[in-house]
């Protein structure tokens, strides 16, 4: 004998809801979307649906995508990592984010080594004292060389959304006594980078500026202290911030 189904006057069917959870599901936490995990702003959103759990290389993923299905992100041991059609990707923010709050950015799979560089490597003199050198440094490299390389990662930090929007970016370089590489950062809004009424760099000021030396100081190396043959740094660096 056929179940009961109850038809409604405009012809569609209606079954009971079963509204019994399965044993243990209430135990379960309940997942996060993971752009509210990062506190992604509204109008920043692509908006995730959440897809199930997956197993990827024995690992219990977290899966969640765009409505198209363009994007998608993985959730893993409080991991966070977007993709764009299979590869690493994400504009405006790191597409890794890992649970100890490092950060990795890509874009179309590519990493992109501006985002993220390392700091100097220290290393002690014989005589005392220490050298220090970025990782990108080359000896007696030309400042103007140096300017050259600083303006491409700083374009490819713009490219991805690192930088704000509307900002533009001027590197120059001198040997006039002594050699040095300076970045100019304008077109911020008023009130981005400078506090007025402290005239201090707000915390974006602070995060951009120290950022941008960072990237500047990959191709730098000098020494210090006592052992070094000579008070000697290849180049100074000067990164400025200019609002509107």
């Amino acid at each position: 004998m056929a179940a009961f189904t109850p038809r409604l006057s405009d012809g569609t069917f209606t079954f009971k809801q079963h509204t019994e959870a399965a044993t243990g599901l209430l135990d379960q936490p309940a997942p996060r979307d993971p752009e509210d995990i990062l506190g992604v702003p509204a109008d920043q959103r692509i908006g995730l649906h959440r897809q199930g759990s997956r197993d990827i290389d024995g690992d219990v993923v977290e899966v969640w995508s765009s409505g198209s299905g363009h994007y998608e992100v993985h959730v893993a041991d409080e991991s966070i990592a977007f993709y764009r059609d299979s590869d690493l990707h994400r504009h405006g923010g790191p597409a890794v984010v890992y649970a100890d709050g490092r950060e990795d950015w890509y874009e179309n799979g590519m990493a992109v080594i501006a985002a993220r560089p390392f700091n100097l490597v220290e290393e002690p003199l014989p005589g005392g004292g220490t050298r220090y050198a970025g990782i990108r440094s080359i000896e007696g490299k030309a400042p103007n060389a140096v300017a050259r390389d600083v303006r491409d990662d700083l374009r490819d930090l713009q490219r991805i959304g690192f930088l704000p929007d509307g900002a533009t970016v001027n590197v120059s370089s001198t040997t006039k006594g002594t050699k040095s590489v300076h970045v100019r950062l304008g077109g911020l809004a008023k009130g981005s980078v400078i506090d007025h009424d402290t005239l201090d760099r707000t915390p974006e000021g602070h995060r951009l500026h120290d950022h941008i030396v960072k990237v500047v100081n990959q191709y730098n190396q000098y020494e210090t202290g006592r052992g070094s043959s000579k008070q000697r740094r290849f180049f100074y660096e000067e990164v400025h911030l200019v609002e509107e």
